[in-house]
């Protein structure tokens, strides 16, 4: 990792607790303010665990996304040669067949690369219900039945390959 940094005892011990938790469930750490949490921890765990089979989200509030994009760009992009993705998404989005595709394509290429997305939790919360809302409304119309199914499809990959690192919990899940 670059950054010339050395981990503490204390947060490498969180790290390892994030990667791999003892619970064998997704759980929630609190760590004091200034104790590495964003600096440090993120980009060691993100970087852990993209390892090529998993989709790695950091999620971030809006206003911390970009300071976070630039903080994982110069402590991975380098040395850990590990590219940082940011892809919005919004239900404003005119969907079609082959944004589709491209959105599945560069989450793919994230995972094959062991790259890490840089997410807000509109934009997984906008995806979801943009799915949901296609489903809804291609019940009764085949046109866009292609075009649910491959969103549905591609929310399916979502669910099963991504693991979520969020940044701030506290205020996420608020």
């Amino acid at each position: 990792i670059d950054a010339n940094f050395l981990a503490r005892p204390l947060q490498l011990a969180i790290a390892r607790e994030m990667v791999s938790p003892s619970s064998g469930r997704s759980s929630s750490l609190q760590l004091n303010m200034g104790k590495g949490k964003s600096s440090v921890i993120v980009p060691l765990v993100a970087a852990t665990l993209a390892n090529g089979s998993r989709l790695v989200r950091v999620v971030t509030l809006k206003p911390l996304s970009n300071q976070m994009f630039q903080l994982l760009l110069s402590r991975l992009s380098g040395l850990a040669d590990r590219p940082i993705f940011y892809i919005p998404f919004s239900r404003d989005l005119r969907m079609t067949a082959p944004l589709v595709q491209n959105i599945s394509a560069l989450y793919r290429r994230c995972v094959a690369d062991g790259g890490v997305l840089v997410i807000q939790p509109e934009h997984i919360l906008s995806q979801k219900l943009m799915c949901i809302d296609f489903l809804l409304a291609s019940h009764n119309d085949n046109e866009k039945t292609p075009l649910t199914l491959n969103l549905k499809l591609l929310q399916d990959w979502l669910e099963k390959v991504s693991r979520d690192v969020l940044d701030e919990s506290d205020e996420i899940l608020h």
